[in-house]
């Protein structure tokens, strides 16, 4: 992964786009092409559930729905401000993808669990960025930089995962072909890096609540000190309490 600025979101997303239209060729490529929003993967999948006849896929296609909101939300944060960079092939890649893992409940099960996996990070880190939003702080350059190339690996992998499964006879077996682990464990390793960023990122806030709580606090002190050294010289600081002149009422012993 390679630090990201500017113009560079750009190039690079383009490089990715490049390469999926190569690893799918033109028939799959239109199709990723034609879901051009999580409104319209929503409904793909949707659709897919409505069709089908087995009771387990239909569960497992009800429960992707939730992670694929959550997907919506990571990548808006991601691409924030980056306004030429177009998500439209997320989630045509990620609707084609479901789409074939579908054909077998072994097969949708299996990718299902890596969308959980997936989903639970993306949890974490819309949790994490909506408190550090409150908070006034900012994703620094770098993490920002970090997340963008994961989206991009996220998607990349999951092309690889497509062909793949274009090159299986049967979908019921696919899982059963010798390039399969590799196939998977390079989408796996890839959660797995995200979900370790983001327990980064947790770390990176926590410290800089604690930097900003510690600066609070020594700028207090220093007021504070400042009081204590006005009294000590003999210059004490205005009050609104005074003391009433004792001669005026010598009966009177109060303030």
């Amino acid at each position: 992964m390679v630090n990201l600025g500017g113009s560079d979101y750009d190039q690079a997303w383009s490089e990715a786009v490049a390469r999926c239209k190569r690893t799918l060729g033109e028939e799959d490529y239109e199709i990723v092409s034609a879901i051009e929003s999580p409104d319209k993967l929503a409904s793909a999948i949707k659709e897919l559930e409505r069709q089908s006849t087995r009771s387990g896929v239909s569960r497992l296609l009800q429960n992707v729905l939730p992670h694929l909101e959550k997907l919506r939300i990571f990548t808006a944060l991601v691409l924030l401000g980056h306004h030429n960079v177009s998500a439209a092939l997320v989630w045509g890649v990620t609707s084609l993808l479901i789409q074939l893992a579908s054909q077998s409940e072994q097969t949708l099960h299996t990718i299902a669990h890596l969308l959980d996996d997936l989903g639970q990070s993306l949890a974490a880190f819309e949790i994490e960025m909506n408190s550090m939003n409150s908070d006034g702080m900012d994703l620094d350059e770098e993490l920002a930089a970090t997340f963008f190339n994961l989206l991009v690996d996220i998607m990349l992998d999951s092309v690889d995962v497509i062909r793949f499964f274009r090159k299986a006879d049967d979908m019921h077996t696919a899982m059963e072909l010798l390039g399969w682990p590799k196939v998977r464990d390079k989408l796996t390793k890839t959660l797995q890096k995200l979900q370790t960023k983001v327990e980064h990122l947790k770390r990176v806030a926590e410290v800089q609540r604690m930097t900003r709580y510690n600066r609070t606090r020594d700028a207090q002190m220093n007021n504070l000190s400042e009081r204590l050294t006005s009294l000590e010289s003999g210059h004490p600081m205005t009050s609104r309490c005074n003391m009433l002149p004792f001669e005026s009422n010598p009966y009177f012993y109060g303030r």
